[in-house]
């Protein structure tokens, strides 16, 4: 199954549809608890990967970080 937007007709899996709206949930709630406080997205994401565990392709580790 997959989604079609109807303004550019751009094809997302079901997958990837399931990702966007898991994005725009968190980011929804993150921005409505965090208010005015200082928030990197970068290193929100390199978090979110380590708490992932998701490893890098080369050398098979799990410590990312944002530059």
């Amino acid at each position: 199954m997959s989604f079609e937007c109807k303004q550019c007709e751009r094809e997302v899996s079901n997958s990837e549809m399931m990702g966007i709206a898991i994005g725009h949930v968190g980011k929804a709630i993150l921005e409505k608890n965090l208010g005015t406080q200082a928030f990197s997205k970068g290193e929100f994401s390199a978090g979110f990967l380590n708490g992932l565990k998701v490893p890098c392709p080369s050398c098979n580790k799990c410590d990312w970080k944002f530059k």
